[in-house]
């Protein structure tokens, strides 16, 4: 792991061993800053805790099988939004997904909040999740749910 970690320094010349830290990003050669784009992994920081959410999701299928078909784990806003594909006529709680995995996870890797979802969680051209996709999608849940409030409470 070290040595996958440190490798050759081929960005000014200078030579030695520079850490790759899993940070994507760019230098601007005439300006001298580094513009971050975010991470190679799905690791995030929320609470001041350094999570990686594909290990999250790990604990989340083998912990949740039979429960749930799908679990997607995502950051949003500086939260923990779990996502689940419900099994045909089994209806499952919020709190009944998070009692199931709090034996095996500390609080601060339990989501806090749960989206229930009736079909399969969007499924890449690699066959993966598509962690993207999910985003979109509670990102636009989110969005209605703020605007029927609003609409409500209006009229």
């Amino acid at each position: 792991l070290t040595a996958d970690r440190f490798v050759d320094n081929k960005l000014n010349g200078l030579g030695g061993k520079i850490y790759r830290t899993g940070d994507i990003g760019r230098i601007h050669p005439e300006a001298g800053f580094v513009e971050y784009f975010g991470r190679a992994d799905r690791q995030v920081k929320i609470g001041g805790v350094r999570l990686e959410l594909g290990e999250i999701e790990g604990v989340a299928d083998e912990r949740l099988q039979g429960m749930v078909k799908m679990v997607a784990i995502e950051a949003i806003d500086g939260l923990l939004v779990g996502v689940a594909s419900l099994m045909p006529n089994h209806p499952i709680t919020a709190q009944e997904l998070n009692h199931a995995l709090a034996d095996q996870l500390p609080q601060s890797h339990l989501p806090s909040e749960w989206m229930m979802r009736r079909d399969e969680l969007p499924i890449n051209a690699a066959g993966k999740m598509d962690h993207k996709a999910i985003t979109a999608w509670i990102q636009e849940k989110r969005r209605i749910k703020m605007w029927g409030h609003i609409y409500s409470t209006m009229y």
